[in-house]
């Protein structure tokens, strides 16, 4: 319990003060309610691979569990080089262990002679366990702000059973390609589009596999897309990264897709962004996306 405590101390979340010991802080009170804003501050810092590794050994080795309670013990010197295994790393490793110390992700010891003795920190587990998700929720959290551009589309829900749901999904991924602007392409499932609110997470049937395949046959050139279902903050979010080769422009559909009630997509067809709406290019722009594409054509050969 002891060491528990003052491992809050040292995070600012309990009073370390004459008068305050044992008490939560203020920094501790907003982190009951909302945790995001410390996870941010700690996960935004960057280590090199070789003190990432050697800061993963020591929060495996450090901690301990039973069945009603977890601790953290020391890490020494010969069990962190052993679990690296790295040719060199016990002369490294005072050097690294010093500034994980200096910068407060690991507590411990550091000898004259050289060897360690050190265990893991609030800061530094949170590094580790939480680094992934906190950077994934600032980042939809971001463009959420933002909301919808030429260069980002959110949507409540995908669903990819019918053709007309196919044939909207087409047009949607067409639109994000041809349209010239900076930055990455982001197709976003799982918010409501007049509320910009969380709405739930995406059909787990939803795969790269299958998005790859319904691309490949209704969109030529050949798109390049990257899909993943991450965990943020609000909740499971379908986050698809859409890739733009100019070699490849313009991108059109490739096979006739015929809806149920619309008329169908014809091989040929092509669409852009104007800010959030979906349209079918002008003449000027349908000028320049191929002028764009023939140039980049032209350098690559």
């Amino acid at each position: 319990m002891g060491r528990a405590i003052e491992a809050l101390m040292e995070a600012g979340l309990m009073g370390n003060q004459r008068g305050s010991q044992g008490s939560i802080s203020k920094a501790g009170q907003v982190y009951a309610i909302d945790v995001m804003p410390v996870w941010l501050q700690i996960c935004q810092e960057r280590l090199d691979i070789g003190h990432e590794r050697v800061l993963r050994v020591v929060n495996q080795l450090s901690q301990k569990k039973a069945d009603d309670h977890a601790w953290l013990e020391m890490a020494t010197h010969e069990a962190i080089v052993s679990q690296l295994n790295e040719t060199g790393i016990s002369d490294r490793l005072q050097f690294i262990a010093h500034e994980l110390k200096q910068w407060g992700f690991v507590s411990g010891w550091i000898s004259v002679a050289g060897t360690v003795q050190i265990q893991s920190t609030f800061k530094g587990l949170v590094w580790e366990t939480r680094r992934g998700f906190t950077l994934e929720s600032q980042f939809i959290d971001d463009l959420v702000a933002e909301w919808e551009t030429t260069s980002v589309d959110f949507k409540r829900q995908l669903s990819l059973d019918t053709m007309d749901q196919k044939a909207e999904f087409v047009k949607d991924i067409l639109s994000l390609i041809n349209t010239k602007a900076s930055g990455r392409r982001w197709f976003i499932i799982g918010f409501d589009d007049r509320s910009h609110a969380y709405f739930g997470p995406p059909d787990s049937r939803i795969t790269q596999n299958r998005i790859e395949q319904i691309l490949a046959r209704y969109i030529a050139p050949s798109v390049d897309v990257l899909y993943e279902a991450v965990e943020c903050r609000v909740g499971r979010v379908g986050k698809l990264e859409v890739i733009r080769d100019p070699t490849k422009l313009p991108y059109r559909v490739k096979e006739q897709m015929n809806r149920e009630k619309k008329p169908p997509r014809m091989p040929g067809d092509l669409f852009v962004r104007h800010g959030s709406q979906v349209e079918r290019p002008t003449d000027a722009e349908l000028l320049a996306l191929q002028e764009e594409g023939d140039h980049a054509r032209s350098m690559a050969s």
